[in-house]
């Protein structure tokens, strides 16, 4: 499969009709149309519906669809990180981070390491857990900081932090009247709890309550983060949250507790895909990290 042509498909994809798509890549139709005809050859299988105004893709011409964006990409920077390597620490780190991390670890990682490198610039996506350790995995990132767990097979890992989960509840809730700055997990079983909408995260918080025979009212999964503070502050229901959101919560009409008998804990990793070959301001930062991590814990 040669790389020009899914260059041609991913056109053709985009304009939906072979004409345009022509006139886009200054290249005569008969050609073109030849070129898709080729690959479906090739892959045995149809890849256009072909209307009589538009084209629209099979199944199989979206999954192709999918899978070209990803390997023109990793292309492209494959040519630029050699070009990197040569030109000593600059160019571009490609960076997967949670929301959470994205507003508070991140950004000082960012600011010490620049003060060192300040040719190096930063290419940052920021998503939920699972979202992050897709593109990680896909070779569309560097590395990854992340809350566990991760698939410890697929990924090399290192704990940078560790913080306490807590209960994000409206300022008029009895959990926001209690003195203390924790709230005892039994409280929480009285409570229609928000979580956040990641599988293993939602099997995590259950087995909280499961280990103190209890059972957890979850009648809402939220992501993106934004979207459980704004129903808390409506005064539906209480999100289960990790600290570093506290830094997120002024000026609104909200109370954060620790949550506590038993404590639970959240812990923040940071990534690489096994046997990869980082570039060398990637893995500049990914020791700055690891170190900076180390001193400040």
């Amino acid at each position: 499969m040669d790389i020009r042509v899914l260059h041609y498909f991913l056109v053709v994809a985009e304009e939906q009709n072979i004409t345009r798509a022509a006139e886009k890549l200054l290249m005569a139709q008969p050609p073109l149309s030849r070129q898709m005809k080729q690959l479906e050859e090739e892959l045995g299988t149809p890849l256009f519906i072909r209307g009589s105004r538009k084209l629209e893709l099979t199944e199989e011409g979206l999954f192709l669809k999918e899978r070209a964006e990803h390997i023109l990409d990793l292309v492209e920077r494959t040519r630029l990180e050699i070009d990197d390597m040569k030109q000593g620490m600059s160019g571009t780190v490609y960076i997967g981070v949670t929301q959470t991390i994205a507003s508070t670890l991140l950004p000082k990682f960012i600011a010490g390491f620049k003060a060192l490198y300040p040719e190096v610039h930063y290419d940052i996506w920021s998503g939920n857990s699972d979202e992050v350790i897709d593109r990680l995995e896909k070779g569309l990132l560097d590395f990854a900081i992340v809350r566990e767990p991760y698939d410890q097979e697929q990924f090399d890992g290192t704990r940078i932090r560790k913080e306490p989960w807590c209960v994000l509840v409206h300022k008029d809730s009895p959990i926001a009247a209690r003195k203390e700055d924790s709230v005892p997990l039994s409280m929480l079983a009285e409570e229609e709890l928000i979580v956040p909408a990641i599988k293993s995260r939602r099997r995590e918080i259950e087995n909280w309550f499961l280990a103190k025979d209890m059972t957890a009212n979850i009648f809402c999964e939220y992501a993106p983060l934004i979207s459980s503070m704004y129903l808390v502050e409506q005064g539906v229901g209480a999100a289960i949250l990790p600290e570093s959101v506290s830094n997120t919560l002024a000026g609104k009409n909200l109370s954060l507790k620790r949550i506590a008998d038993p404590e639970v804990y959240s812990y923040v990793a940071i990534l690489t895909k096994k046997y990869r070959t980082l570039s060398k301001a990637a893995n500049a930062l990914l020791t700055y990290v690891k170190e900076s991590s180390r001193t400040t814990s």
